[in-house]
């Protein structure tokens, strides 16, 4: 019902929170497989307490849509931390690991594309226009992706 049509806002910077927990996820991995997880259980801890504080200001001040822009920074932090660390622990080993800009640049993207994402919920048109451009550039691009994403598998 329309009653609850606002909550649309809170739908992209949690979808965005996804894609920093999957990143976490990815970085997280060499934490485990090298035995050196203490960080983890730290940064969760306090990625939670600074997500609950700035809860709860950000609901007081902007109402409950503040939460989902919260969350979604607490986990691009938690995400950050563990890049940080498992960059760290992985080229002490003289391995590589995922590229600076690459991995900031997909945060950035996602902040933005939240941003825009809320900002063009209601006009439909220019969404449909941008999705129409988004996909005529994936498939131009279509190669240059797929060798994207072979670099980063090797």
């Amino acid at each position: 019902p329309n009653k609850y049509s606002e909550g649309i806002y809170v739908v992209p910077p949690v979808a965005s929170s996804i894609v920093f927990l999957m990143m976490y996820s990815f970085f997280s991995i060499p934490e485990f497989f090298y035995n050196a997880n203490k960080f983890s259980s730290v940064a969760s801890t306090i990625s939670a307490i600074i997500n609950i504080g700035l809860n709860y200001v950000g609901i007081i001040m902007f109402g409950y849509i503040a939460a989902g822009y919260t969350t979604m920074l607490c986990y691009m932090l938690l995400a950050v931390g563990h890049f940080l660390y498992a960059k760290k622990i992985v080229t002490q080993r003289g391995l590589p690991f995922f590229d600076d800009k690459q991995t900031y640049g997909i945060m950035a993207l996602m902040v933005v594309i939240t941003i825009v994402s809320s900002i063009l919920y209601r006009f439909v048109v220019i969404r449909g226009c941008i999705i129409a451009v988004l996909i005529i550039g994936l498939i131009v691009k279509r190669r240059n992706i797929i060798n994207l994403i072979k670099n980063i598998k090797s």
